[in-house]
């Protein structure tokens, strides 16, 4: 519930105006941003599926298959191996942390949960410094680390929901917010901020 709440604060944001810049990065029209993530909640009210040892809401899965599309289909290579690489290491260090918590029993951190998604979508926009790209990066790495930590049961797309709609969201956020921020005039310190180093 918490992740499709913040699609819809995210969707209202888009439509009244707030983030224009990270609305831009996505290269698709507002309305089309607002209807996919309406779409995306909409679906997770039906029924969830069940395939063998494998089940996921629709709108889960909507969420994936946009943000993969996203990632296969829209902006240069050279970004999309970048984002691609930076969500290879995310996954890898995110499933690395859950097996050591749970190696040392620690039951809180052993599985993805909100507050690894907070780092995951921070890190995501330190290194892309883009909202397109840090909220692709933030998504797959924490629905790949999700799903690699389930492998031996049951497997539920739905588990990383949340979490990767907050990593995610945080990378748009925080992108919105520096680029805000940001002075229009260059400097030494707006260089190290700098926002859009893998504009398209």
């Amino acid at each position: 519930m918490i992740g499709s709440v913040i699609l819809v604060i995210l969707g209202v944001m888009a439509l009244i105006g707030i983030g224009n810049n990270a609305v831009k990065d996505f290269g698709v029209p507002v309305i089309a941003l607002v209807l996919v993530f309406a779409a995306i909640v909409g679906l997770n009210f039906l029924p969830v599926v069940t395939w063998g040892n494998f089940s996921f809401s629709l709108g889960a899965a909507l969420l994936f298959v946009v943000t993969f599309a996203l990632w296969l289909f829209r902006g240069s290579v050279k970004n999309r191996i970048v984002c691609l690489l930076v969500a290879i290491v995310l996954a890898g260090a995110l499933y690395g942390a859950t097996r050591l918590a749970a190696f040392y029993g620690s039951e809180l951190w052993s599985s993805v949960n909100i507050y690894y998604a907070l780092m995951v979508g921070f890190i995501a926009f330190l290194i892309t410094r883009n909202a397109k790209y840090g909220f692709i990066a933030g998504v797959l790495s924490v629905m790949a680390a999700t799903l690699l930590t389930q492998i031996g049961g049951p497997v539920s797309l739905d588990a990383a929901y949340t979490p990767a709609v907050i990593a995610g969201g945080l990378g748009v956020v925080l992108y919105s917010l520096v680029a805000g921020l940001m002075p229009h005039k260059p400097s030494k310190m707006s260089y190290y901020f700098e926002t859009g180093r893998m504009s398209d």
